[in-house]
């Protein structure tokens, strides 16, 4: 059983579904077919050289910003009892940066 996973015409990798060459060439736009199924397109050809070109199976690293409580110092300043106190940041749990969406 071979999937869109090992074809030579497979761009990039989302999920569970594969951005495929053939089939944008043949009816035009942007088109993705399901990976885990059968190929049915009948083209399949496997994918024969270096990996520059493969699928990329993991997902992107999400981009990290300074967190905007802390500005990025994972302490902020609190005062209890009339007594200045630090406590971890609440927003970005310590770490000093936040993922971005």
């Amino acid at each position: 059983m071979v999937n869109c996973w090992g074809c030579r015409f497979a761009l990039e990798a989302r999920g569970n579904k594969v951005r495929c060459a053939k089939a944008e060439q043949l009816f035009g736009g942007e088109r993705w077919v399901k990976a885990l199924e059968e190929a049915r397109c009948g083209v399949y050809e496997p994918f024969v050289g270096d990996n520059s070109r493969a699928p990329d199976k993991e997902r992107k690293k999400k981009v990290k910003a300074t967190c905007p409580v802390c500005k990025g110092h994972r302490l902020i300043e609190v005062v209890f009892l009339d007594d200045i106190a630090y406590m971890t940041c609440y927003r970005c749990k310590g770490r000093g940066k936040i993922d971005l969406p």
